[in-house]
């Protein structure tokens, strides 16, 4: 008995041990989400002796692009790694973008203008802060956006979505603020998500086909009968 109770309190030992030092994994845009950008987290809850990680320490992992091809961190096994994505579009500042968006990083010295159709934006920056965003249009439309943090989006003239996706409000060395979004032309379709329903739809006729084959089949079998 005395053998046993120490081989249970050994084993309940190296498992205590095993958990106390594992990480923690944390991803942002909830896994390999290839058109949002995010980062891993991976946090250590405490260490021992033996142990070269601090107690409370946390790593950070960032989608990134290198040409075409995203770079997306994940989680596996409560530690983090990189999968490679080919982009059917661009790759732009960590994530990939849809048919139908163009990605941009404003500051507050730098406008720019965007021509959609037949109207051109003025695209300057209103007002920045930590957590939010103002983003001014002039031009054929003169409209100020509500304060957008990121990840929040905004319709513009019933014709475009401007979404937020990362900022910058902190100003060291000269450096000023910016502000990382894209603008989606809502006339457009995106053939992703196209593809996604024509597959559904595809699936529902097949379906369909085989229950009237099935049901078909089923008659005429009654009337042999």
């Amino acid at each position: 008995m005395n053998k046993k109770l120490l081989v249970l309190v050994l084993l309940f030992t190296i498992i205590n041990s095993v958990v106390f030092i594992s990480a923690d994994c944390v991803d942002s845009d909830g896994g390999a989400s290839f058109f949002e950008k995010g980062e891993t987290a991976v946090t250590f809850p405490g260490s021992i002796e033996s142990s070269q990680v601090p107690e409370g320490s946390t790593g950070y992992s960032f989608d990134n692009c290198y040409q075409n091809t995203l770079s997306e961190a994940v989680c596996e096994d409560g530690n983090s790694k990189f999968v490679e994505y080919e982009c059917p579009n661009w790759c732009f500042e960590g994530f990939c973008l849809k048919s139908n968006e163009e990605g941009y990083v404003l500051t507050e010295k730098r406008n720019f203008s965007v021509n959609f159709e037949d109207k051109t934006y003025e695209i300057s920056m209103e007002s920045i802060s930590i957590n939010s965003v103002k983003i001014r249009i002039d031009g054929d439309l003169k409209e100020i956006t509500d304060y957008l943090e990121i990840g929040d989006s905004q319709n513009i003239d019933d014709k475009l979505l401007i979404k937020v996706i990362d900022l910058d409000a902190i100003r060291m060395y000269g450096v000023p603020a910016s502000v990382t979004f894209t603008l989606s032309d809502l006339s457009q379709t995106n053939p992703l998500i196209n593809l996604e329903r024509n597959n559904l739809n595809w699936i529902l006729i097949v379906l369909i086909i085989v229950v009237l084959l099935i049901v078909f089949y089923l008659v005429l079998t009654r009337k042999k009968k």
